[in-house]
């Protein structure tokens, strides 16, 4: 069912005219659509149901192909591919026995590479159309402005402040792009594992979070993104900035893990650990930028292995 609600809701024509609102509702029944998806393709490969998953599959891109208007053949291949190819993978190595952290990982890496080429085309109108984008939004904000009672001096700051903000957001869309379809598989794997505990296969059971750590694997591919970063055209640059913005997502959870290990080890009290946390919220970048270094120091340099937990202290 889910297959066949993302089917009408991500490929049907509109018949009216659609609000804001609406179309944020439609997105939120697609999201849990997409996420149902992942959970329940994983497990029925786990369960090795593939006849029922194919009559499934093929029914919801039936109609997905029906549907569809002002879709490429690509993008829907891709986006399919993403949705059921991903999830087919997740359920099949898991039966294998292989570990929760390989089979996220590689898992994340084919459907962030699905997402790439079904989204690579709206990226590039993005950025094709974003000159004359923010010149209207630019102008917008100039007539609002100007009717609020805002001096000259005050519009140009203002105007060219979002001009700056918008040839940013555009630059990194990508990324947000991209994390947002992590998000998405993420939920639907951790409901998959969540079933399989259940299910009674303790030995898939995941560490606990003060455990987790960003594999040392990953840092050629950072050094890479740096390298492209320095030296190359601007292609490679606007690829690198998204690469490590998504890389440092990764390695800033890895750094909040290590610093949550190191306040179980000194027991920190609640309000201690309260304002710690206090303070990376509220210097933003900075603090983001300081959890993303230590994630990836943590990636070579195993602290807990060195500094240890009491025996008497649970983890999980």
């Amino acid at each position: 069912p889910a297959m066949l609600i993302h089917a009408f809701v991500a490929y049907a024509h509109r018949p009216f005219n659609s609000t804001i609102g609406l179309e944020l509702f439609f997105g939120m029944i697609n999201f849990a659509a997409i996420v149902m998806v992942y959970y329940g393709i994983s497990r029925m490969a786990y369960l090795k149901w593939y006849v029922l998953m194919s009559i499934f599959a093929t029914i919801a891109i039936a109609v997905g192909v029906v549907l569809t208007r002002d879709v490429t053949i690509l993008s829907m291949a891709a986006s399919w591919g993403a949705v059921l190819i991903t999830p087919l993978l997740c359920g099949t190595f898991v039966s294998r026995q292989m570990s929760l952290p390989k089979v996220y990982a590689v898992a994340l890496i084919i459907m962030a590479v699905f997402a790439s080429v079904q989204l690579y085309p709206f990226w590039s109108q993005m950025v094709l159309t974003a000159p004359e984008m923010a010149d209207a939004l630019t102008s917008d904000i100039k007539d609002t402005l100007a009717i609020g009672g805002y001096t000259a001096e005050q519009i140009e700051n203002a105007s060219g402040q979002f001009k700056s903000f918008y040839a940013v957001f555009v630059r990194i869309l990508p990324s947000f792009s991209i994390m947002a379809a992590i998000f998405q598989f993420t939920v639907g794997f951790w409901l998959f594992v969540k079933w399989l505990n259940r299910s009674g296969s303790q030995y898939l059971l995941p560490s606990g979070f003060v455990k987790w750590q960003m594999p040392f694997v990953l840092s050629p591919l950072l050094v890479a993104a740096i390298l492209m970063r320095l030296f190359g055209n601007e292609l490679l640059v606007i690829i690198a900035d998204n690469l490590i913005l998504i890389l440092a997502v990764f390695y800033s959870i890895a750094g909040i893990s290590l610093v949550e290990f190191f306040m179980k080890k000194f027991r920190f009290a609640f309000f201690s650990r309260f304002l710690i946390y206090l303070f990376f919220l509220l210097t933003h970048v900075v603090g983001l930028a300081f959890l993303a270094v230590l994630g990836f120091a943590d990636s070579f340099f195993n602290w807990r292995r060195k500094y240890p937990l009491p025996l008497d202290y649970k983890t999980s």
